[in-house]
């Protein structure tokens, strides 16, 4: 049997005058430990078609990022508070999320991933979350101590009779939180399997 291949989003970045695609390593070591083949989708000018790799893939991996996707992308006006953003990575992911859905592919999001994954399918984010009234403050400080930088912060609590429940059981979860944005209007057909105390989802 062959080694499971992931398809892993990628970032666009520039760095010493040149433009990059990539991500951090720290995802493709986990998938590596976990057996996979982890390929990164390169987010590029030149657009690309992922059907080919999604012909053979077994899941799809949507990484945290710096960036945000734009507001235009849920109908919301760009302002300063919502960036930084990839109009590179909104271009590769959003599609690539509906190609994937389509097929039945699993979908992994992680932070980014999943407000991608909520505006790809027709839901809306809220772009500051600390300045929502009765929302905490999720964000955290980068630091050289990446262990105090992602450490677990606070609770989410695991709704009863979801996937979710199957697999840690119903109850509190502790968790990191390094965001500032998050989702606000649920897209259609997804549903919500756990909540901080605040109602973030």
């Amino acid at each position: 049997m062959s080694q499971p291949l992931v398809v892993v989003a990628s970032d666009a970045f520039e760095h010493n005058m040149l433009a990059f695609s990539g991500g951090p390593a720290s995802y493709m070591n986990a998938l590596a430990l976990a057996g996979l083949l982890p390929v990164q989708l390169p987010t590029i000018a030149e657009p690309i078609d992922p059907s080919a790799l999604l012909d053979v893939a077994s899941g799809v991996l949507l990484t945290g990022a710096r960036s945000n996707v734009h507001p235009t992308q849920y109908g919301v006006a760009e302002t300063e508070e919502a960036a930084p953003f990839d109009h590179l990575r909104d271009r590769t992911t959003l599609p690539l999320i509906r190609a994937a859905v389509k097929r039945g592919i699993p979908l992994f999001c992680i932070c980014r991933g999943i407000q991608e994954m909520n505006v790809a399918l027709g839901g809306t984010l809220f772009i500051a979350l600390h300045d929502v009234p009765g929302r905490d403050d999720h964000r955290s400080t980068p630091q050289a101590d990446t262990d105090v930088w992602f450490g677990l912060k606070h609770n989410v609590e695991v709704d009863e009779g979801g996937l979710l429940a199957k697999i840690l059981g119903a109850g509190p979860v502790h968790v990191n939180s390094v965001h500032r944005q998050a989702i606000d209007k649920v897209a259609p057909g997804l549903r919500v399997e756990a909540h901080a105390h605040d109602g973030t989802v």
